[in-house]
């Protein structure tokens, strides 16, 4: 998305007037940009600010003492041309500011938002601060929602992205752990499973999942799979599967890599 179209669907973000699938989209980019956010947020502001002054007649008294400043300045600059280079950019600043309607709206914008700030004492570091927990509370929600519906998809591939999604939250939920336990236990696809066992070694240190590891040893018949859990489970100093990995080695052929590991890992939790 180039940066005009980007400004332009922040303006119909912000007026309530994209579609939800673009909403939700714009959403994702302002909680994971920060200077975008901020982008959003000043460009809000002048759009709220524009609003509310849209019926508010401008005092004369204003137009008139611009006027008056600047001719008062003129003056002053006439005589001091003999300064040389100066004379010149005041010369050309004055005409850009004759000539250049957009710049004069983009002076009369700043001058009204920076009074309006001050008069009113936002504190726009704690509105910011704000809204982007709020987006990123509804990003963490959209990735639940979005990881759990391509759990039940027939594609290979789209349960391995659905898996991935994992690592990029901030905190899982039991939820989140529950789905990628039932994932490693009842999906058909070995790579699936091993990229759900994966996922759930980095949440080791909750009960739910240490507890899922150990039930989940003597079921599993991919090599590679029974050695993650065991290292899982040794990493974590868990007794508790001393039980289940010896069972392992008296109710399968597993291999001789498995055996040696399943050994190597009783010898260290006993």
């Amino acid at each position: 998305m180039d940066n005009d179209n980007l400004k332009d669907k922040l303006v119909d973000f912000i007026e309530g007037k994209l579609p939800p699938q673009e909403e939700v989209e714009i959403q994702h980019l302002l909680a994971e940009d920060e200077e975008l956010f901020k982008e959003y947020d000043q460009l809000r502001i002048v759009l709220e600010s524009l609003e509310n002054s849209r019926e508010a007649t401008p005092d004369h008294s204003l137009s008139t003492h611009f006027y008056e400043m600047l001719s008062e300045e003129k003056t002053k600059q006439a005589s001091a041309n003999h300064l040389g280079k100066f004379s010149v950019i005041y010369n050309n600043a004055r005409s850009i500011w004759k000539n250049n309607l957009v710049v004069r709206i983009a002076a009369s914008i700043t001058i009204f938002l920076a009074g309006y700030i001050l008069d009113k004492n936002i504190q726009v570091e704690e509105i910011q601060t704000t809204e982007i927990a709020t987006l990123k509370e509804e990003l963490e929600s959209t990735k639940t929602l979005v990881m759990l519906s391509l759990l039940k998809q027939e594609s290979a591939s789209d349960r391995l992205q659905a898996v991935n999604i994992s690592y990029e939250m901030e905190e899982a939920d039991n939820q989140i752990i529950n789905a990628l336990i039932h994932t490693l236990n009842t999906d058909q696809n070995d790579n699936v499973r091993l990229a759900a066992c994966e996922a759930l070694g980095h949440y080791t240190d909750k009960p739910l999942v240490i507890n899922a590891l150990i039930e989940t040893l003597t079921q599993q018949q991919d090599p590679e799979i029974q050695l993650v859990i065991i290292d899982l489970l040794v990493k974590s100093k868990e007794k508790r599967a001393i039980p289940q990995i010896r069972t392992l080695l008296e109710t399968q052929e597993v291999i001789q890599t498995v055996r040696n590991k399943a050994n190597e890992g009783i010898g260290q939790l006993l």
